[in-house]
């Protein structure tokens, strides 16, 4: 019966069963130490016979060789046995130990399976920092688990009744830890690449906020209301340009940011199903009442700066004669200045138009009509100014859904079908509409801001033309009213004194015909180059030149 029992083939087939055939496998081994000890107490009584000359002696003797053969039998056989055993529990245990981490494993593969990738910035972050806390787990794990290997490796050589069992097990821990770190790796891209996504839509945000804000500037039809005023605008606007041309760098980055995403191609990486661990994706098209995050745009008080044309009236002087002396800025008589100060009496401080200041003496001045000087501030007020909001709204749309086919296998270590609905914002898509908006906007920014610097300069040639103009028209007024005033004396003197008066008015004449001529070159110049006031600017030549034809009669 013993025997029996120590050529058994079974060894347990887990640790509890294993442990229980020892305990059993211990008595044994006792009952057979017993059975040895009787055998000995036979022998000798054997012995005795023998020496004796009992009659049955050589069937005595006989008889101790048989037990002395069987204890001996059962002594090897219980210990090949208990090595048996003994390798069975070292499997045993090894298996538990591959199971435990096996379970460990299949905790985490859902954290590194995960298709969530955030819906903000916010949400974003926090899964990359859970990622890197699952990260670190597996780095803290990866020792025990190369421990397991290696133990496995060992068990393998030593113990060949389940040499096959334990490569198999040791061979798909392996694939189930390279399945779980593969999916970690790419996890981990697609959350840097949603962050990515996350960050691109809203730098968007800022840059069309931006871009609108520059473009309220640059599509005013405001361009001054005289030369000095246009000038101001103008001086205003190059800022503003500046500004536009150094965003370049900024849309381009824009560009580079979309093109990434979109090669990316944001989605469920093929390698996942290749990976055995997520099952097929089945589409499905429903109709349903979702909820939506939209931009709307809304008129929101803010305080802006604003840029405020006022006339401002700038004290002038006329000289009633021409001045060439030594001291003191030299001028021709009916020159026009801009008063500054008359804190000395006999020579005033003035500035021509052209910017230079100086001197003059008071007694070749009179005082004129003030000039209306056009000056640009910028004021501070409250304005209701259109600023993008999201608002969460639900809607009745057509949803894709994407349902993975419920294959669960255990021993394959697949996941739990889930249904999963792809993040409408990170679509390529999208994405790639969303830059060529930009990409429109920014262009389109950048066509107004040259409109607006050619509209400005032609405000100011066309300002310029018209002060010219006026110049023109007032020198021949003061020579018609010249012209037209009676001359005091006798018949003699006041012939000499028209002659003197004509050729004056002849020498005159002809030297402001070539500024009448440049005036009419410059007109025709701007009407032919599409000007925008080209009426306005050709009636004024035509005025001109009607006057002009009048005094040359």
């Amino acid at each position: 019966q013993i025997e029996l029992t120590l050529k058994s083939e079974d060894y347990g087939k887990h640790l509890l069963g294993v442990q229980d055939l020892l305990q059993k496998h211990t008595l044994t081994e006792t009952d057979i130490s017993t059975q040895k000890d009787r055998a000995k107490l036979l022998a000798t009584q054997v012995t005795r016979f023998a020496r004796e000359g009992h009659p049955d002696r050589a069937k005595i003797e006989q008889k101790g060789v048989e037990l002395e053969a069987a204890c001996q039998r059962l002594s090897q056989l219980a210990g090949a046995r208990l090595g048996r055993l003994q390798e069975s529990l070292r499997v045993q245990e090894f298996y538990l130990t591959v199971e435990e981490e096996e379970a460990w494993v299949r905790e985490k593969e859902p954290l590194a399976n995960s298709l969530d990738f955030g819906r903000d910035q916010n949400s974003v972050a926090q899964l990359q920092q859970k990622h890197q806390m699952l990260e670190g787990a597996v780095a803290g794990r990866l020792p025990l688990y190369q421990s397991i290997c290696s133990t496995g490796k060992h068990l393998q050589s030593e113990v060949q009744m389940a040499s096959k069992a334990i490569g198999h097990r040791v061979s798909t821990l392996q694939e189930r830890w390279k399945k779980m770190t593969d999916m970690m790796t790419i996890r981990k891209s697609r959350l840097e690449e949603a962050a990515q996504s996350q960050q691109y839509f809203s730098d968007a945000n800022e840059t069309e906020s931006w871009m609108k804000e520059r473009e309220s500037l640059v599509t005013t039809g405001n361009c001054g209301k005289d030369e000095a005023s246009a000038k101001c605008l103008l001086q205003s606007h190059e800022k503003v340009e500046t500004e536009v041309k150094a965003y370049t760098s900024e849309v381009d980055r824009l560009k580079t940011l979309s093109k990434k995403i979109v090669e990316s191609s944001f989605s469920v990486p093929p390698t996942l199903e290749r990976l055995g661990l997520v099952n097929p994706i089945d589409e499905e098209v429903e109709e349903e009442m979702v909820e939506v995050e939209v931009e709307e745009e809304e008129l929101q008080p803010k305080e802006v700066e604003k840029e405020v044309v006022t006339e401002v009236k700038v004290p002038q002087v006329k000289s009633i004669f021409a001045y060439t002396g030594d001291k003191g800025m030299k001028f021709e008589k009916g020159e026009v200045f801009y008063l500054k100060s008359k804190a000395n009496k006999d020579w005033w401080s003035v500035r021509r138009e052209n910017g230079q200041e100086g001197y003059v003496p008071a007694n070749y001045m009179q005082e004129a009509e003030p000039a209306k000087v056009s000056k640009v501030t910028k004021q501070k007020e409250m304005m209701m100014v259109p600023v993008k909001v999201k608002r969460k709204k639900m809607e009745k749309r057509k949803v894709t859904k994407s349902r993975r086919r419920s294959n669960y296998n255990p021993s394959r270590g697949g996941t739990r079908a889930s249904v999963l609905t792809s993040p409408v914002k990170f679509d390529s898509q999208s994405v790639a509409s969303r830059q060529q908006s930009i990409n429109t906007t920014y262009d389109r920014l950048l066509q107004s801001t040259e409109a607006r610097r050619r509209n400005l300069n032609d405000a100011i040639k066309m300002f310029a033309l018209i002060r010219e103009c006026n110049d023109v028209e007032s020198w021949m007024k003061e020579k018609e009213a010249i012209m037209k005033a009676e001359e005091k004396g006798t018949h003699k003197e006041k012939v000499e004194a028209m002659q003197k008066k004509f050729d004056n008015f002849v020498t005159d004449l002809a030297a402001h015909s070539g500024q009448v001529k440049l005036i009419n070159e410059e007109a025709d110049k701007m009407v032919k180059g599409g000007h925008m006031e080209g009426k306005k600017i050709k009636a004024r030549q035509l005025q001109l030149n009607e006057r002009w034809d009048s005094l040359q009669k």
